[in-house]
């Protein structure tokens, strides 16, 4: 069992610390500048899954899944997980990651092996918990995160894109926390209309949540790859905000202010 961080072999890497994780650590090679993180491997989520019986019973149920009983399937599969216990083993693990970042407000986010991949993204279908503080508190969403790979919408996924449901175990990083007072994400290609002569940038006043969930209607910029400059402009009305609550306790729904509304968070 293992914690992986940048100093990690790039091997095990790939082995064990699922997309986010393998993302993270190509970036900090590279020397971009991202916040600290570790990694819980995946080989962790394996251990809990074999040491409690669990495998097996997920298995079974997996086997009698269909399109139309997923919800139940579901249910029953996080149940399971839920009722395991994480040993003194585990959890030193889980500590030693926590401890590796700082121990104080953490991002605990899921990093699926298949994720990121050449043909599927599993974008948005594992849990991501934000602003979280304390080890019971990072150790209860790391067990949240492993059960998310058996969500309603994770298994429909899989079974609309013709994977098997096999028994899954993820990865977990756990990132220092930043209380941003805004955020974006880049795509290096235009995914409007394909076109990789073109950069796609979103943000949003606040944390990211509002973004990646969809909650929020963010500001959009195109941006020309060749020469930098700005090719269309879209100020979305930003209504909503999200924002760190106080002591690490997750994250509070604000109102941005109409003028700020009417400007470009970017």
């Amino acid at each position: 069992m293992r914690v992986l961080t940048s100093a990690s072999p790039e091997s095990e890497i790939n082995r064990f610390a699922g997309g986010k994780g393998r993302n993270l650590f190509a970036l900090t090679r590279a020397g971009i500048k991202v916040p600290p993180w570790a990694v819980v491997g995946a080989d962790v989520c394996q251990e809990f899954l074999q040491n409690q019986g669990i495998t097996d019973s997920l298995r079974k149920l997996l086997d009698e899944a269909r399109i139309d009983n997923l919800a139940d399937v579901s249910a029953n599969a996080r149940q399971l997980i839920a009722s395991g216990s994480v040993t003194a083993d585990l959890a030193a693990v889980i500590r030693t990651a926590y401890d590796q970042v700082g121990g104080a407000e953490v991002a605990v986010r899921s990093s699926g092996l298949a994720e990121d991949g050449q043909t599927l993204s599993f974008a948005g279908q594992f849990s991501t918990y934000l602003n979280v503080s304390g080890f019971e508190s990072v150790l209860e969403h790391v067990r949240e995160c492993w059960a998310s790979a058996y969500s309603e919408r994770s298994l429909h996924y899989r079974l609309s894109n013709g994977q098997p449901l096999d028994v899954a175990a993820l990865a977990v990083v756990v990132q220092q926390f930043i209380p941003a007072e805004k955020s974006g994400v880049i795509f290096s290609a235009n995914p409007v209309g394909d076109r990789r002569d073109e950069y796609l940038i979103s943000s949003v006043y606040g944390l990211g949540e509002g973004l990646v969930s969809g909650a929020v209607d963010a500001d959009t910029l195109v941006v020309s790859r060749d020469t930098g400059a700005v090719l269309d402009t879209i100020v979305g009305d930003k209504r909503d905000r999200y924002d760190a609550a106080e002591r690490g306790r997750g994250l509070l729904a604000g109102t941005v202010p109409e003028q700020a509304r009417k400007e470009t968070s970017i």
